[in-house]
C-alpha cells in the first residue's frame, strides 16, 4: 500500500505543471498585455507577413519560420481561450475584435504583396498549406496545451517560439492572401480553413488549461452560461474537424495508392527489352500512367498488366500505356545512357548560353548593390571538361563583408546569386578588419 502511495505522489510530481507557475494576477495581466492592438504589434505583424509572403514565393523554410517567430498572433488567441475559460465576455469581444483585425491586416499585406510579385505561380511552401488535415489538428491541440501552460510560467523561455512555429498562423493567412491576389478558391478556402483549424484548437486546449489551472471565473457566472460555452466549443470543434479528417484520409489513401503503384511497377514490368521512361498517378482521372520505351508489348500483354492491378489493390485505378517503339529493344543501360546524354545536352545548352550573355563585371557591381555589408566582390569562372568534350562551368564568387550577414540575408543574397549566374555557383564568405 505504501509503495502505491509512493508511486502516485511519485507521478504526480513528475506530471504536476504547479511549478515555476506565475500568480493568477500576473497570468491575466500578460494576457491582456498580448492582445491589445499596439503600435508595436501591428509593425511586427506587417513585417511578419510580408517576411512569409516572401518564404512562401522562394519556398524558403528558414524565412518561414523567421516569420512565425516574428508575429504577435498568438497571443490573440490565448486571450480568446483565457475569456471563454473565465467567461468574461467583455474581454472576450476585445480579443475577438483584436484578432479579427489582425486577419484583415494579414490578408490585405499578402494579397498586395502576392498581386506585385513578378513570381506568380505556387510553391510547394504553398501548396504545403493549401490542404490542412487532421494531423494539423492535433498539432493544434498540443500546441495550445504548450501555450496555456507557457503564459502561466514566471519565465515563459521557448514555449512560445514553440508553438509559433509548429503551428503557424501565418503562412496559412498569406496562402488565403494568395488565393485573392490569384482569384483561387483553392489556396483561399485552403489557407483560411488551415488558419482557422490551428486558431480553434489552440484555443480549445488552452481554454482546458486555464479550467485545470482553476483560473478566477468572472464575478456573476452562471452555470448555464458555463455550460453554454462548452457545448459551443464542443459542437464547432467536431463541424471543424470533419472536413480535416475527410482530408486526412484522402492523403492516407493516396500515399497508399503511390506505394501501391510503384510495387506493382517493380513486380510487373520487368521487361528486358521494354523500359519505363515516367510513370504517374493521376488521381482526378484515376488513371495510372506509364510511359515505355523499347518493343511495343502486345494486347495480351497489357491484358495480364491489367489484370494484376487488383493483386495490388489498384483496381479502382485505369492503367494507361504510352509507347514508344524501338525495335531492336532498348536495355535498362541504355535508357540510362539516354537520360544522361540528355541530361548533359541541356547542361551544355545552359553553360553555353550563359557563357554568351553573362556581363561578369556588371554582376560583380549588382551583388555589391544588393546589400550594403558587402565590400568587395570577385568572381571567377572554372571550366572542366567532361566525357565527350563537354564543357561544364562553375563560378567561384568571393565576398568581402564589412559585418557579418545575418541566416535570411544570406539566403536572401545566395538566391540573388544563383539567379545570376546558375546553381552550380559556390560563395566563400570574409570579414574584412578595416
Amino acid at each position: 500500500m505504501k509503495t502505491k502511495e509512493n508511486l502516485k505522489e511519485f507521478f504526480k510530481d513528475v506530471f504536476s505543471i504547479e511549478e515555476n507557475r506565475a500568480t493568477k494576477a500576473d497570468v491575466k495581466a500578460n494576457i491582456i498585455s498580448a492582445t491589445k492592438l499596439k503600435g508595436t504589434n501591428m509593425c511586427l505583424l506587417i513585417l511578419a507577413i510580408m517576411i512569409s509572403c516572401v518564404g512562401l514565393n522562394m519556398d524558403s523554410s528558414t524565412v518561414l519560420i523567421g516569420a512565425m517567430l516574428i508575429s504577435p498572433m498568438l497571443g490573440g488567441i490565448i486571450g480568446i481561450a483565457y475569456s471563454l475559460a473565465t467567461g468574461d465576455f467583455r474581454f472576450f469581444r476585445r480579443a475577438f475584435v483584436a484578432l479579427l483585425i489582425e486577419m484583415a491586416i494579414a490578408l490585405i499585406t499578402s494579397t498586395i504583396y502576392f498581386i506585385i510579385s513578378p513570381i506568380s505561380s505556387p510553391s510547394e511552401a504553398l501548396n504545403t498549406y493549401m490542404r490542412p488535415s487532421v494531423w494539423d489538428v492535433l498539432i493544434a491541440l498540443a500546441g495550445g496545451l504548450a501555450g496555456g501552460i507557457g503564459v502561466t510560467r514566471k519565465d515563459k523561455g521557448t514555449i512560445w517560439v514553440g508553438v509559433a512555429i509548429a503551428t503557424g498562423f501565418i503562412p496559412p493567412l498569406c496562402t488565403a492572401g494568395y488565393g485573392i491576389a490569384t482569384m483561387s478558391s483553392v489556396y483561399l478556402l485552403g489557407g483560411f480553413y488551415a488558419f482557422f483549424i490551428n486558431a480553434l484548437y489552440i484555443c480549445v486546449s488552452a481554454v482546458i488549461v486555464f479550467k485545470v489551472m482553476k483560473m478566477p471565473k468572472r464575478k456573476g457566472e452562471t452555470k448555464a452560461e458555463e455550460v453554454s460555452i462548452k457545448l459551443n466549443l464542443i459542437l464547432v470543434s467536431i463541424i471543424t474537424l470533419i472536413p480535416s479528417i475527410l482530408i486526412g484520409y484522402q492523403i492516407v489513401t493516396e500515399n497508399l495508392t503511390e506505394n501501391n503503384f510503384q510495387k506493382y511497377l517493380a513486380d510487373k514490368f520487368n521487361f528486358s527489352e521494354t523500359q519505363i521512361v515516367k510513370s504517374d498517378v493521376d488521381f482526378k482521372n484515376n488513371e495510372l500512367e506509364v510511359s515505355l520505351i523499347g518493343k511495343i508489348l502486345d494486347k495480351t500483354q497489357i491484358a495480364r498488366l491489367t489484370s494484376e492491378l487488383k493483386n495490388y489493390h489498384l483496381e479502382q485505378m485505369n492503367l494507361k500505356i504510352t509507347q514508344t517503339e524501338f525495335q531492336a529493344g532498348v536495355s535498362k543501360a541504355e535508357i540510362e545512357k539516354i537520360i544522361q546524354e540528355q541530361l548533359n545536352a541541356k547542361q551544355k545548352n545552359t553553360t553555353t548560353s550563359s557563357n554568351i550573355s553573362l556581363d561578369i563585371e556588371q554582376i560583380k557591381i549588382d551583388i555589391k548593390q544588393f546589400n550594403s555589408k558587402i565590400a568587395d566582390c570577385n568572381i571567377t569562372n572554372n571550366k572542366t571538361v567532361l566525357d565527350d568534350n563537354i564543357t561544364n562551368t562553375q563560378y567561384l564568387v568571393t565576398l568581402t563583408l564589412y559585418e557579418n550577414l545575418s541566416t535570411s540575408e544570406y539566403d536572401d543574397l545566395q538566391n540573388y546569386i544563383q539567379n545570376k549566374l546558375g546553381t552550380n555557383t559556390v560563395i566563400t564568405v570574409s570579414t574584412t578588419n578595416t
